[in-house]
């Protein structure tokens, strides 16, 4: 995969549920989002959008119904989490690792868009200036920035952002539109978010999700 370009995929939630225990988060839910869709889920508190988030990507198993992948005509059941990016509260970046080596060890796993270039994403962002300190040392809007900037520059065929704009300022704010706008054009954008408008753009389909309480 490395150096390849991932074709964006087009996802099919058809009656999933999930549950923790005997408490179902979600049931009944069916979704369509096409492929090279800025789709938008948005939820309150306990809604249950992290553990949608980590179904679409291909991280955790729904507890109910079927998950379907479709890339041109070609339809597979679940998603492959190797062509999928998940970035959320949930993601932990290693605290004695620098910026450059998060940057090299993710590059290992995951391509960068050629014109996408992650470093420009950071100094546009403020932090190559910080590229040799540690993480662990970085305030958490900048550490969001730095999850960020890896999201929003890596290939693949699906990119899912559960609270993109959590922890960020009104400039980081700013910057991560701005890299938002390039990343829809070439890749199936899922954002989760907490009725932030801020968290997407104009997006091209949307559902509002509710607990199954």
């Amino acid at each position: 995969m490395h150096g390849h370009t991932l074709s964006p995929i087009g996802v099919t939630l058809d009656k999933v549920g999930h549950r923790f225990g005997l408490r179902w988060v979600f049931q009944e839910l069916s979704l369509e989002i096409p492929a090279y869709s800025h789709f938008v889920i948005r939820g309150a508190n306990g809604s249950g959008k992290s553990t949608l988030a980590r179904i679409l990507a291909g991280t955790l198993s729904a507890s109910a119904g079927a998950v379907m992948t479709r890339e041109g005509s070609a339809t597979r059941p679940n998603v492959d989490m190797r062509q999928s990016l998940l970035i959320g509260p949930g993601n932990a970046l290693h605290p004695d690792l620098t910026l450059t080596e998060t940057l090299e060890f993710h590059a290992r796993f995951r391509p960068f868009y050629p014109d996408l270039s992650p470093w420009e994403a950071l100094n546009e962002a403020g932090l190559y200036a910080h590229r040799n300190k540690a993480l662990g040392a970085l305030s958490s809007g900048m550490q969001q920035r730095v999850k960020l900037a890896l999201a929003l520059c890596s290939a693949s065929a699906l990119t899912v952002l559960d609270e993109p704009c959590a922890n960020l300022d009104a400039s980081g704010i700013e910057w991560y539109r701005t890299r938002l706008a390039l990343l829809v054009q070439k890749t199936t954008t899922v954002i989760c978010s907490n009725h932030r408008s801020e968290d997407y753009l104009t997006p091209s389909g949307g559902h509002d999700l509710r607990s199954a309480d």
